[in-house]
């Protein structure tokens, strides 16, 4: 056995062979994620994660400034890569990472997104359900009204009763302020955030507790 430099670390072949396979220290990528569209155009809104197949989570994988993704260091053998970007699907592939004996050997791997084709529904934005101080439902008699607090150039409404709850505002992402007022009730205020994805906001439900005057 030869020695090597501080550097460096050996490794022996199998076998019986005299000769050594010198690894270097370098931390090798398993794959080079790039999310493109089907144009091959390189989609920069996107987030990327691995895993092992069986395993139940995905880890996230290491975003790079040029777009790209690094999926897993040092890991061989069979990685699925899950990839989405804003306005467009998720997509999962299957890649297989060789090694040389000392390395991952880093797969380059270009993942086509297909564009999200969005719905006519419209989706509400807060569905709101009150009840009394032990639980019990309030589905009659009330008033609830929202104002989109994150969007000045809306004017505050009321809400619809839907048949099991009221439904506040259509398609308005943001802070929005629900109030609701009963006469044998004291009123109460709450706001919360909707979120919204590519196509529409996504509805939030919130339960507000009428107390006793």
């Amino acid at each position: 056995m030869r020695l090597v430099p501080f550097a460096l670390f050996l490794t022996a072949c199998d076998g019986d062979t005299d000769d050594d396979v010198v690894c270097t220290d370098i931390f090798a990528s398993s794959t080079l994620v790039t999310p493109v569209d089907e144009a091959g155009n390189l989609l920069a809104e996107s987030n990327a994660s691995w895993r092992r197949p069986g395993d139940e989570d995905f880890e996230p994988c290491d975003a790079n400034d040029d777009g790209t993704w690094t999926c897993g260091w040092e890991e061989t053998g069979v990685l699925e890569i899950l990839v989405d970007a804003w306005g467009y699907g998720e997509t999962q592939v299957s890649v297989t990472v060789e090694g040389d004996g000392c390395h991952a050997l880093t797969e380059l791997v270009d993942v086509v997104l297909d564009p999200v084709e969005c719905t006519l529904e419209v989706v509400p934005s807060v569905l709101v359900s009150l009840e009394e101080e032990d639980g019990t439902p309030i589905t009659a008699g009330a008033t609830v009204s929202y104002d989109p607090v994150d969007r000045p150039d809306l004017d505050p409404g009321d809400c619809e009763w839907s048949g099991d709850s009221w439904s506040c505002g259509e398609e308005i992402a943001g802070e929005i302020l629900i109030t609701a007022t009963h006469p044998a009730y004291v009123d109460a205020t709450q706001s919360i955030i909707v979120g919204e994805d590519e196509c529409h906001v996504i509805t939030e439900s919130l339960s507000l507790v009428l107390a006793q005057p």
